[in-house]
Order: C-alpha cells, then sequence, then structure tokens
C-alpha cells in the first residue's frame, strides 16, 4: 500500500522535474509531491469528463496511467 502511494505522489512529478526546470534537491523534495498531486487529479478530472459515470477502480487506474504517462511526456 505504501509503495502504491510513493507511486502516486513521486513518479510523475519526478518524471516532468527536469522539463519544469527543477534542478536542486530542496526544490525536487519541496516541488515533486505537489506536481504529482496537480497531474494526479487533472488526469482525474480528464478521465471523469470523458469517461461518464462513477468512479470504480479501473478509472482509478487509469488515472494513475495517465498522470505518469504525462509526466513522462514531459520529460522526453
Amino acid at each position: 500500500m505504501i509503495a502504491l502511494l510513493g507511486l502516486l505522489l513521486i513518479v510523475p512529478g519526478w518524471l516532468a522535474a527536469n522539463w519544469l526546470g527543477i534542478r536542486t534537491t530542496v526544490d525536487r523534495v519541496a516541488l515533486i509531491p505537489g506536481m504529482s498531486i496537480v497531474m494526479v487529479l487533472l488526469a482525474g478530472i480528464a478521465v471523469l469528463a470523458v469517461w461518464r459515470g462513477p468512479l470504480s477502480v479501473a478509472k482509478g487506474w487509469t488515472v494513475v496511467a495517465l498522470a505518469i504517462g504525462l509526466g513522462a511526456a514531459l520529460r522526453f
């Protein structure tokens, strides 16, 4: 469970950090979790806007995958 929370709070922001110009360790510690939360929220809004209905497990995993994909797209 802790690993999934780390996946949700670290990976999207960590992937996008270089594109956003975050270079120092202090900046990374301060900004990566916040960026990850914002990317997950935006991915959630997009998924629920397109895929109507109540939130389910499949939609939740889609949101996580979309947020990580967004971070990876910003990295490359």
